[in-house]
């Protein structure tokens, strides 16, 4: 694939779900080009993936967000937070989508008990 003289294709990871969806919310608002959007199975370094196309200037403000996605929440913040989406959900009778931060929740504790060893 080509690109505008000027642009740059980046891959970024990201560490747990919700730093995921918070990067996958700033790509969107700032109408960032996703090339291609990948979340890993369970026991990965990593969480999940993006690659995208931006102008080499935007580069730097992203170098810049890149410590705040990181430090946004601790891993039982995240939890507590996930553990309340739950139980709405359930109460709604919503269990797919209760799946799916189930998913989330055991993918951000595998990646905290990695990360200790």
């Amino acid at each position: 694939m080509t690109f505008k003289k000027g642009y740059i294709e980046v891959c970024l990871t990201t560490e747990d779900g919700i730093q995921h969806l918070r990067c996958h919310g700033w790509l969107k608002r700032q109408q960032i080009l996703v090339k291609s959007e990948q979340v890993f199975r369970k026991g990965s370094e990593d969480f999940g993936m993006f690659i995208i196309v931006i102008p080499s200037e935007e580069l730097y403000e992203i170098m810049d967000l890149k410590d705040d996605m990181n430090d946004f929440m601790t891993v039982e913040e995240k939890i507590n937070d996930l553990d309340v989406l739950i139980e709405f959900f359930e109460q709604k009778e919503r269990y797919e989508d209760c799946g799916y931060l189930l998913q989330i929740k055991d993918k951000i504790i595998a990646n905290a008990e990695f990360k200790l060893k």
